[in-house]
This record gives structure tokens, C-alpha cells and sequence, in this order.
């Protein structure tokens, strides 16, 4: 029998909701902790919510290797992209950042990719130094023959090339959480997602002196025609 991991999560996170519940309301007390009490609260707050991110992380992370072999609808590839771009789109205005997304080929793709894209662009827009605006551009192409390629290039930190493929294994982290807040799974969740459609992701060099391109290949999905008209 299957692990239920989601009920199993969902457990766990309501008891690190009530934690930070709990010394939320201590803060609030009158008269208020001391200073040194109030540091050691938040603390206690910022650490429960790493740990929430965590499992929110890892249930993501095992529902995109469970889509393996599982069939989606195609939908168009065009609505696929304008899906994973307003998903970050409440980000990307937290950020000031700038998304560009080319014109997209008359293809089909499915919609696994909208949740792949999602992470992409959400990291493309994150890693950034402070009081720069994220730049991202997408570079859409492709054919039914080729497949579809796709190019998500920022203006951000970067990644060395030495990293470049060991950032796509789970809990890899860069930086500290002071840095750049999540548990370090987004690019996993993203290399399993496309995985399961029989796509690929890796990073190359941005082409500028900031920056760095994530590459995305899928196979663009047949479609009847009967359904590629409604």
C-alpha cells in the first residue's frame, strides 16, 4: 500500500501552524517579552515556517514524480506558458521584475509544462542582488518534428558552471535561507515534472556578463485535428 504522504504532511504542517500561532501570541502579550525573548520567538517562527516550505516542497516533489507515465490532455502551448506566467505573476510584481514571453509556435504540449515553467520563471525572477529588477526573457520554439524548445534567460546572480547540474538534485541549496528563502526543491520538482513528459531541462551560459539560460525541451504533442479546432 501507498505511503499517504500528503495526509501525512498535512498533519505535520498543521502542528507547525499551531506553533507559530502560538508564539505569534506570545509577541502579542501585555506587556510584551523582552527584547532577547522576542528575538528567540522569531526565531522560533522563521525556523517553523523553513520547515513548512519543506514539506510543502516534498509533497510537490513526489506528486511530480508519481505523474510518470500518467496521460494529460495537449493543450495549446500558448495557454500552457500564459498559465505558468500567471502563476508568478503576484511574484514577479513583488519583485518589480520584467517577464517577456515570445511569440509561441501552433503547438501543442502537456500541461505538466505549465508546472515545470512555473518553477523556472519563479527562480529566474528570485535570484537576483539587491536592488536590481529581474529581466527574464522566453524564447519560444520549435516544431512537431524537433519538439519544443524553450530558453529562459535572466539578468540574476547566476549559477557556475560546476553547479549547473547539481542544483537539480533535492535540498540542493547555493546559498543560506538568509539569503534566499525555499527548501531547495523547486528545480527538482521541475527536472521530475518535465521527466515524466519525456522533457529536459538543463542551464548554459545567459550569452551576457549576468545572468543564466535555462533550457527546456518536450515533445510537442499530436493533437486530432477535430480537437486541435474546438
Amino acid at each position: 500500500m501507498q505511503f499517504p504522504l500528503d495526509k501525512f504532511a498535512h498533519d505535520l504542517r498543521q502542528s507547525l501552524r499551531a506553533i507559530m500561532i502560538n508564539t505569534q501570541r506570545i509577541q502579542r502579550q501585555n506587556p510584551p517579552p523582552t527584547p532577547e525573548i522576542m528575538t528567540l520567538l522569531e526565531q522560533v517562527i522563521a525556523a517553523a515556517r523553513r520547515q513548512d516550505e519543506l514539506i510543502e516542497g516534498t509533497v510537490d516533489y513526489d506528486s511530480a514524480i508519481s505523474l510518470v507515465g500518467q496521460l494529460a490532455r495537449p493543450m495549446r502551448l500558448s495557454v500552457v506558458l500564459q498559465a505558468a506566467c500567471q502563476k508568478v505573476e503576484p511574484f514577479r510584481k513583488l519583485r518589480h521584475g520584467t517577464l517577456q514571453v515570445s511569440e509561441c509556435p501552433p503547438l501543442y504540449a502537456s500541461p505538466i509544462l505549465a508546472k515545470a515553467m512555473e518553477r523556472i520563471l519563479h527562480n529566474a525572477l528570485k535570484f537576483h542582488g539587491v536592488g536590481s529588477e529581474p529581466l527574464v526573457q522566453v524564447d519560444v520554439g520549435g516544431d512537431i518534428a524537433r519538439g519544443i524548445v524553450i530558453r529562459v534567460t535572466d539578468n540574476g546572480i547566476g549559477i557556475e558552471e560546476k553547479y549547473r547540474e547539481s542544483v537539480f538534485s533535492p535540498l540542493t541549496r547555493l546559498h543560506g535561507p538568509g539569503d534566499y528563502a525555499g527548501p531547495g526543491l523547486g528545480l527538482s520538482i521541475c527536472r521530475a515534472s518535465l521527466g515524466s513528459i519525456d522533457g529536459t531541462v538543463v542551464f548554459e551560459n545567459s550569452g551576457g556578463p549576468l545572468g543564466v539560460c535555462a533550457v527546456v525541451r518536450v515533445p510537442a504533442a499530436e493533437v486530432e485535428r477535430s480537437a486541435a479546432s474546438g
